[in-house]
């Protein structure tokens, strides 16, 4: 999941059988604790590349799985991420789309 974010992402664009396996074997869960693990703040060490893969992910992945990002703190840590690290490349886009899939739940 660290590395592999973008991969899941592409199996999960327009498909929402495959959105319902990684709500099944807990993906959502992993790809957001992912960028909890790896992002700390601004004035803190972190990891560009895992929390953008999980990101990659995620924009794809909330798309039916909008109540357990909920639950799990998406919108804040999204809100937290674009504020802080949104000037990195991609990161405010990805963060983005997946708050924008929880807009149409």
């Amino acid at each position: 999941i660290t590395r592999h974010g973008g991969d899941v992402g592409c199996f999960l664009d327009y498909c929402n059988e495959n959105r319902a396996i990684l709500r099944e074997l807990g993906g959502v869960e992993l790809l957001i604790q992912n960028i909890k693990n790896n992002f700390h703040g601004r004035y803190s060490d972190w990891a560009y590349e895992p929390v953008l893969h999980s990101l990659y992910g995620l924009s794809s992945g909330t798309w039916t799985n909008q109540d357990i990002a909920h639950q799990q703190g998406f919108v804040d840590l999204s809100i937290k991420l674009i504020s802080e690290r949104g000037g990195e490349s991609k990161i405010a886009e990805e963060a983005l789309q997946g708050v924008k899939a929880m807009m149409f739940a």
